[in-house]
């Protein structure tokens, strides 16, 4: 089992260039590559030439985005020539845009007047209780006027306005409508200052008129008819789009731009194309049988990298442990010479939490939970084993649902005997943190400064140790503790200054500090104890409030609703507490996160 943070490897490849394109989406399909591009003496291609050609695409695209048909992506070519593919496909969809441009304009007018004909019907159904309202009569004893409709809140005033020669407000339970009516001389000017008073003034049809029921039954006959134009030019721009082929032009240029975003990274000459970067297929196997399957005329190799050139880091951790990346993944990426605590975390996590929520019942339902979730959401892969662990801490305490009296306690009750409950945390966090101390020397170790660890550093574990071993030998413990104080101090002062009283005196400054630091961490994992006791109280809140009632159904609602909220908030504040735990008192001893994460590029859509 190895813990070391694995360099992704470097890999040159060299490709006729006519088969450029085609090597760049097969690799990238591989899902095992993230190009870099490397300095050399060939040249590069002119992307930025290229994507001139794409200049127009974003325009027409969003312009006609919602009448565009989805885009097509037609089968891979492997010799692909990137200026006619471009020119056919943009020609394709231009002709199409002009052809539709008259189209779509008439289709954005009936949308805006179907908006406007719907809110004039809302407003003629709302006045079923206004028997004496007829519009027709309205523009009689008015002429020459023309008609709105504003819809408000009801809790809008009326405005006064200055160009509205007749102004009616109808109030109704939910909102106020005012209908408006405007000189034709005077009409833009009036819309302008119904504008400014935060009034949206809507056109009333001269043909629209009587009574409200005549008026409607006349708006649904023209919704009717531009529903009918509306379908007429819709399938007119379909038809034209399959004329024209704009799906699979819309598919070309998506494909090309995802070309051009990497093309950058490529060095050519005249007949060949050079290819570079990382991959997580160590061994090459994989990218040599791809291109071999795919008949490409190409040369890969995989080689140590050029100067000055950084490999991400490859985490790869077996299926149990790949959940518990999560947890390194909030701070960082190891670097190179720093370990992957995943296969750790992977024991220490579920064991913390589940001490936190020991109980049968709960962790099952957690379980479930994460066996259920897992499929759609991938980090709730954690709680399966989360659960696990409650379930079996579960056993240890006794506990069911928060009952302690249904199957007998392997180990105590918590709120019987919680002094123990208390302490073996403490000892169990002293531990995590040795591991963490451990991990640290690893890392000195592979980046070549071990024995300066050794030196310094690893006296504070004999501390530590010794610290733990009073408790059971007193004297042994103490004995433990000074071998590691004194072995502190005689590596900082023998690799210190000339002035080895400063030096000692420094470094007992700084072995006060380290001590009560690591005092202090250990300490803090007395809270994984105090969280269980406060879930085994919560619980008993439950069980306590249930066994109250006199009605059975009563009894088992409150034991469902309680034990639901149980699991809901305490798994929340007890998942916090073991993540605070793991970054603040497990992390800092190693974990400096300092590298970059291998993110093999996305390959382009490929049907």
């Amino acid at each position: 089992m190895s813990l070391r943070a694995v360099p992704a490897s470097w890999f040159e490849l060299l490709v006729a260039r006519p088969w450029l394109g085609h090597v760049l989406q097969v690799l990238a399909a591989t899902g095992r590559v993230e190009f870099e591009s490397c300095e050399s003496e060939a040249g590069r291609i002119d992307v930025e030439a290229l994507r001139d050609r794409l200049a127009g695409q974003d325009r027409l695209l969003t312009r006609y985005l919602e009448y565009r048909p989805t885009p097509e992506f037609r089968p891979l070519k492997p010799e692909m020539d990137f200026e006619r593919i471009s020119e056919r496909a943009l020609g394709n969809l231009q002709i199409w845009c002009d052809k539709v441009a008259p189209l779509v304009e008439r289709l954005e007018q009936i949308d805006r007047r179907r908006l406007e004909l719907i809110a004039i019907r809302h407003f003629l159904e709302r006045l079923t209780d206004v028997p004496e309202f007829n519009l027709e009569r309205l523009r009689a004893s008015h002429p020459g006027l023309r008609w709105f409709l504003h819809t408000a809140a009801s809790d809008q005033p009326t405005p006064t306005l200055s160009e509205v020669a007749f102004l009616r407000r109808y109030d109704t339970p939910y909102e106020s409508f005012f209908l408006i009516a405007l000189p034709h001389a005077g009409a833009e000017q009036g819309i302008q200052e119904l504008m400014a008073h935060k009034l949206k003034p809507v056109p009333i049809p001269d043909g629209i008129g009587g009574e409200a029921s005549a008026a409607r039954e006349s708006l649904v006959a023209d919704l009717e008819r531009l529903e009918r134009e509306a379908r007429t030019l819709r399938d007119e721009i379909a038809r034209l789009a399959s004329r024209h082929h704009v799906a699979a032009a819309s598919g070309d240029l998506l494909r090309l731009q995802w070309l051009f975003e990497h093309l950058g990274e490529v060095g050519v000459t005249e007949h060949l194309a050079r290819v570079t970067g990382w991959t997580d297929d160590f061994q090459g196997a994989v990218l040599k049988q791809t291109i071999d399957a795919e008949h490409i005329p190409a040369v890969i190799d995989l080689r140590p990298a050029p100067e000055g050139k950084v490999p991400p880091t490859v985490i790869r951790n077996p299926v149990w442990a790949r959940p518990f990346e999560l947890f390194e993944r909030l701070v960082g990426t190891p670097a190179l010479g720093e370990p992957d605590p995943s296969r750790v975390l992977a024991l220490a996590v579920p064991l913390l939490f589940g001490y936190m929520f020991g109980d049968v019942g709960q962790g099952a339902v957690i379980l479930l939970a994460g066996w259920l979730l897992s499929s759609r959401w991938r980090l709730a892969a954690v709680l399966i084993p989360a659960g696990l662990s409650s379930v079996a801490f579960g056993f240890v305490f006794g506990s069911v649902f928060g009952s302690e009296h249904l199957i007998p306690a392997l180990w105590v009750h918590p709120l019987e005997d919680p002094l123990p409950v208390l302490l073996v945390p403490i000892f169990c966090g002293g531990l995590l943190i040795l591991i963490g101390m451990s991990l640290a020397g690893l890392a000195s170790r592979w980046t070549g400064t071990g024995l300066h660890w050794l030196k310094r550093e690893s006296g504070l574990m004999g501390c530590l140790l010794g610290g733990f071993l009073m408790v059971i030998d007193f004297l042994a413990g103490a004995t433990l503790f000074a071998l590691g104080a004194l072995w502190f101090l005689g590596g900082h002062v023998l690799n210190g200054t000339n002035n080895r009283c400063a030096a000692m005196l420094k470094a007992l400054g700084e072995l006060a500090e380290r001590l009560l630091q690591l005092l202090v961490n250990t300490v803090s994992f007395v809270r994984v104890g105090a969280f269980a006791l406060a879930h085994a109280g919560l619980g008993l809140a439950v069980v306590s409030i249930a066994e109250g009632t006199d009605n059975v159904v009563l009894g088992a609602l409150v034991m469902v609703l309680g034990n639901l909220a149980i699991v809901a908030l305490e798994g929340l504040v007890v998942s916090i507490q073991t993540t605070r735990l793991i970054l603040f008192e497990f992390f800092v001893r190693f974990f400096r996160a300092e590298g970059r994460l291998f993110l093999p590029t996305r390959p382009p859509p490929l049907r």
